[in-house]
């Protein structure tokens, strides 16, 4: 069994309303302070699944963790955590753009005369 731990810190405190787009289902949590840290136990069986989902995840993408295509690869514990981290913070960054795109505006037809 072993911990994880998250820091985040130099984020500024949040507004009093919801910035656009934010759903309205979901309470804004106005002036919050995002920055602190937060320990997560994790039990050797679900740390041996995510080295697995990592590592599997990978497989398309190998050089990104080893540096090399040669098949089979020997990535360490190490690398695969940090290729999770990278798939979770591109993930996070990713579902942040898809969901903030404003609605496309269809111009007018142009006439030429």
């Amino acid at each position: 069994m072993g911990t994880l731990t998250i820091t985040a810190a130099g984020f500024s405190v949040l507004g009093a309303s919801a910035p656009p787009n934010w759903p309205s289902n979901v309470t804004f949590p106005a002036t919050g302070n995002p920055n602190g840290t937060k320990t997560y136990t994790i039990n050797d069986v679900d740390w041996l699944a995510l080295l697995t989902w990592v590592a599997a995840s990978q497989l398309n993408g190998i050089e990104s963790i080893t540096g090399t295509t040669t098949l089979p690869q020997t990535p360490t514990a190490a690398q695969l955590l940090l290729a999770w981290l990278l798939i979770w913070t591109n993930g996070t960054k990713s579902a942040v753009q898809q969901y903030n795109i404003p609605a496309v505006v269809v111009p007018a037809p142009i006439t030429i005369s």
